[in-house]
């Protein structure tokens, strides 16, 4: 898919962590064009002080990858008030650009809606890249596997994901 096809995206800690976690980094990057305000930069590579010189997994995929996001306009929008840094900072820029925030918390997906802005969790993402054709339907539900086994995510965002996938079956047989 060209550079011009694909949505551009922001991206929020959380999701990104666990897109790290599942593995599903390189699939997000082929479907979309990701953005990352300085406020989520700025949490990814945070040193952790109780571990110094020590960086996450997904602190390592990021600085491998950061050359291949898009780079947001300067200055950023300011930030949407009453949610933390990144999710506001994610939102404001979505907003502004016209793009996909990827945001995993319900609370940060609420008020972008609330703003008409596209919001969407990891699980979601998964089940979209899937019903374009990007991933079969074995291979979404490991990722849904993966992403249940990390406890952060709603049961109800999994089990919405899962439906859609049983869904997709049924089409397909």
């Amino acid at each position: 898919m060209t550079d011009a096809a694909r949505h551009v995206a922001v991206v929020d800690t959380s999701f990104w962590s666990i897109a790290v976690r599942i593995g599903f980094v390189r699939v997000l990057l082929e479907e979309f064009r990701v953005a990352v305000p300085a406020a989520v930069r700025a949490e990814i590579t945070h040193e952790d002080p109780r571990r110094p010189r020590t960086r996450s997994d997904y602190q390592d995929v990021f600085l491998e990858i950061e050359p291949e996001l898009v780079h947001l306009p300067e200055p950023e929008p300011p930030p949407i008030a009453g949610l933390d840094p990144g999710e506001a900072s994610v939102i404001a820029c979505a907003r502004a650009l016209g793009a996909i925030a990827l945001i995993n918390e319900r609370r940060g997906k609420r008020v972008a809606r609330a703003l008409g802005v596209i919001a969407i969790d990891v699980a979601q993402a998964v089940v979209l890249v899937a019903a374009v054709g990007r991933l079969d339907v074995p291979t979404a539900r490991q990722l849904l596997a993966r992403i249940r086994k990390l406890s952060s995510t709603p049961r109800e965002q999994l089990t919405e994901a899962e439906r859609i996938l049983d869904a997709m079956e049924r089409r397909e047989n």
